[in-house]
């Protein structure tokens, strides 16, 4: 079988395809890759032997958002048509050589275009306009447009997947969609990459991997830590990972006591294959977001035996069993959060236990070749149907 997948680069999306993309060669099939943009530094890398391809938008939704200005739907639906066109003749040339079976697509791209190159499923991964609903921050003006075209896309395609039961269950009801049609396929894990290293390896710190964005929940987490955590643990380091988003480093210091300051250590982008390492070191994993579609990095501590502290939101709950594998606080209650981490620290045997069962979770569960069986079996009762 022959998938190919259109994706952009960074994100959840692309780790998925990258994690299961040396499973699907294992197991005989023909993997190629889509990007829907031009060229990017920092995006996966990919073995030589697989296509990697890019179809870029044109240049009218440019024009058409200096038009309607403020008015963000239109722009961005006909941006998707671009880009689904453009992969179509991506498409159109690799069938020369190799016919595709599946062309996997992330949601928002409309079918139609490509309907000719073969079976098309609808993955979804996460909207903007989902983030926007559950947030209720940005721009929400005109997302019924996007709502409207997404409920037009899932009808079209030949199948739809989402990552998670609550995702599935959002589309459904906004885009009036019946649930039974959904496949869930869960984030796959490399539970080789993403392992344990041992007690020896870790330390009394704590870790969140994210874009320092308020949506993170960056901010409250430093807020509750000057408030509630530091006090009793003067000297917890606090690694917070990932590239400023509307928050920057020195942002988030300023919000800290200055006495504490010293204990946040900001790296930056970590590139995921660099990402175990401060896993392994961590205590506890962080997690003060205000809305997941997934949660893939509490995915990756989890995996990496590593308890989480998280708010009890989107799809967290799916993941992170509250008091067996993790602890969850109320969204909106940085003073449950805050008791939550103290909980863990003043427990080492608990932590211990928590790790444990975590990792266990993620191996009956989220394992490369358990998913991609599963995935492969659902292509082929998709392309069986006329």
């Amino acid at each position: 079988m022959h998938i190919a997948f259109v994706i952009m680069a960074g994100g959840g999306a692309e780790a998925f395809v990258q994690t299961l993309l040396p499973e699907f060669e294992r197991r005989g099939h023909r993997v190629s890759v889509i990007y829907g943009h031009s060229p990017r530094p920092g995006q996966a890398a990919f073995p030589l032997r697989v296509p990697v391809a890019y179809a870029p938008a044109g240049q009218w939704h440019y024009y058409l958002g200096r038009i309607v200005k403020q008015f963000h739907a239109w722009p961005r639906r006909l941006r998707s048509w671009e880009v689904s066109r453009a992969a179509g003749r991506v498409l159109a040339e690799m069938e020369i050589t190799s016919p595709v079976d599946v062309i996997d697509v992330m949601e928002g791209l409309p079918v139609p275009p490509l309907r000719a190159r073969g079976r098309v499923v609808v993955r979804a991964y996460g909207s903007d306009w989902t983030v926007r609903h559950y947030c209720r921050d940005g721009d929400r003006y005109g997302d019924r447009w996007l709502i409207r075209q997404e409920a037009a896309i899932l009808r079209a395609a030949d199948g739809v997947t989402a990552i998670s039961q609550h995702l599935a269950a959002h589309l459904s009801r906004m885009c009036r969609f019946p649930l039974e049609r959904i496949h869930i396929t869960p984030c796959p894990i490399d539970i080789k990459l993403f392992a344990p290293a041992g007690p020896a390896a870790t330390e009394l710190s704590l870790l969140s991997v994210g874009r320092l964005e308020r949506r993170k929940g960056m901010d409250v987490l430093v807020r509750v830590l000057g408030q509630v955590v530091w006090p009793r643990y003067p000297t917890l380091k606090v690694y917070l990972l990932g590239a400023a988003g509307d928050l920057t480093p020195t942002e988030l210091l300023a919000l800290a006591p200055p006495r504490y300051q010293a204990n946040l250590v900001f790296p930056g982008f970590v590139p995921r294959h660099a990402l175990p390492n401060y896993y392994r070191r961590a205590a506890i994993y962080v997690a003060p977001t205000q809305y997941e579609t997934f949660g893939y990095t509490i995915l990756e501590a989890m995996s990496c035996g590593v308890p989480v502290v998280a708010c009890r939101v989107g799809a967290v709950p799916e993941l992170v069993d509250d008091g067996d594998t993790g602890l969850l606080a109320p969204p909106a209650d940085p003073a449950a959060l805050g008791q939550a981490i103290l909980t863990l620290l003043g427990d080492p045997a608990g932590r211990a236990r928590f790790g444990q069962r975590a990792r266990d979770k993620v191996i009956r569960q989220y394992a490369v070749p358990d998913i991609a069986a599963s995935m492969l079996a659902w292509y082929e009762q998709v392309c069986r149907v006329p």
